[in-house]
């Protein structure tokens, strides 16, 4: 019997999360048709899966984020000391910082409400 794929628990793992293969792919940096292929043999092999459809949100129904390599690199060690996905770290980041209304001081772009609002800009 030929060795298993090393990707392929946690490619099952991810889609029975809530993944879409899509992400999966981009986050284990496997080309889509693979990912494709480990999930349909899975469901063949009775492994309950379901099905995605072609929306754009991925797991927990997160709007999707396209990040740049760099990004991606530079979060993923802080990533893997939580044990989390990239993308788990990322939406995690954006709802502390929502969370406790950070968006100016993490941002430090001079647009928060004070200044908006003494250039005539914003909220009444």
């Amino acid at each position: 019997m030929p060795a298993a794929r090393p990707d392929r628990d946690q490619i099952i793992t991810m889609a029975q999360s809530g993944y879409p293969p899509r992400e999966i792919a981009e986050e284990l940096g496997i080309a889509p048709h693979a990912i494709y292929y480990v999930l349909s043999s899975a469901r063949q092999r009775g492994v309950e899966i379901k099905r995605f459809s072609g929306g754009r949100t991925g797991a927990r129904g997160l709007s999707r984020i396209r990040f740049t390599p760099e990004v991606k690199e530079q979060f993923r060690p802080h990533a893997d000391l939580r044990g989390l996905t990239v993308r788990e770290l990322a939406a995690e980041i954006l709802e502390a910082v929502a969370a406790s209304d950070l968006v100016d001081a993490v941002l430090d772009d001079g647009c928060d409400e004070d200044t908006q609002q003494s250039n005539g800009v914003g909220r009444p």
